[in-house]
């Protein structure tokens, strides 16, 4: 069986991702638990570790969208799709956060208000350099 960490971009970076990781489920999770407790002081932590937890997802669902986190995109996908729900971004698709995101990546050079076909952003999203086949 091979070692977990041959899946990640850097294998180096295996606990830092896990602590990450488990650190976001017991903020998120924990948290929650925290705010369904009658004291307001312990209403008050549970609010402050869930959003801590959320916000450390945001910082994560970002490394997916540009497939730091994974050797491959679908693994990148599944991971941030999941940590989109965390954070409270249900409402819109990780595919469409990603190609958002993006969209600020096409041209650098002129700034992230240049106006971009979609042929650019989708060639970006998907590692090529916008403008290549």
């Amino acid at each position: 069986m091979s070692p977990p960490s041959r899946y990640l971009r850097d294998p180096a970076g295996i606990r830092a991702n896990v602590l990450a990781l488990g650190y976001i489920t017991v903020t998120y999770f924990g948290g929650w638990w925290l705010m369904a407790q009658p004291h307001w002081k312990v209403n008050l932590a549970g609010v402050l570790a869930c959003a801590h937890g959320m916000i450390i997802a945001a910082y994560l669902i970002h490394d997916c969208a540009h497939n730091g986190l994974f050797e491959r995109a679908e693994h990148n996908a599944y991971l941030g799709k999941t940590l989109n729900w965390i954070t409270g971004a249900c409402y819109g698709t990780y595919e469409d956060l990603r190609l958002k995101h993006m969209r600020h990546h096409v041209d650098p050079d002129r700034g992230a208000h240049r106006s971009v076909g979609l042929r650019q952003v989708h060639a970006v999203a998907h590692g090529r350099r916008a403008g290549a086949p």
